[in-house]
């Protein structure tokens, strides 16, 4: 008669046992989110770094290797003729005088437009040629993507092409 009465009870929850489950569940999900949360941020900041350095890259070696399109776009005087900058003149890495003159005088009096010329997007932009700049000078609390390049003149004298750019 005795393991018919312990077949037949049933178990018991106790309230306080119950609520420290509920607790500790509470916790163990916020942590889960706000880990998740810092994750995700963290996965869109290098996103977001690796596209901008992946645009400045891909705009110095358009720079440097290309003669924009069309290739004589510094007798233009509209902006609006021109698909794309390049300084390279006959080959790969010689620079256009005229070009880089061009180039400057147009980030200088028409920077937004410029910007498209470089097809760099949402991206502030500030470019040195040899002792030329152009562009918007960046603010220290930007993070900034610097990269560079260097072309030889007509004349033999190698200068250095440097873009930075930023949100």
């Amino acid at each position: 008669m005795e393991g018919y009465f312990l077949i037949n009870k049933k178990s018991q929850v106790f309230s306080l046992d119950l609520l420290f489950s509920i607790i500790i569940l509470i916790f163990i999900l916020l942590g889960s989110f706000w880990t998740w949360n810092y994750a995700q941020g963290r996965i869109q900041e290098i996103h977001s770094m690796k596209s901008l350095q992946l645009t400045t890259q891909n705009t110095v070696n358009e720079l440097v290797r290309q003669p924009g399109i069309p290739v004589d776009w510094q007798f233009h005087n509209n902006l609006s003729n021109i698909s794309a900058f390049g300084l390279a003149d006959q080959s790969i890495n010689y620079a256009n005088q005229e070009k880089i003159d061009k180039l400057i005088m147009y980030g200088n009096n028409f920077y937004q437009e410029s910007r498209q010329k470089l097809h760099i997007g949402k991206y502030n932009y500030f470019l040195t040629i040899g002792a030329n700049s152009t562009g918007l000078f960046p603010n220290e609390s930007s993070n900034i993507i610097s990269m560079e390049d260097v072309m030889l003149l007509d004349n033999g004298t190698i200068i250095k092409v440097e873009l930075r750019l930023w949100t």
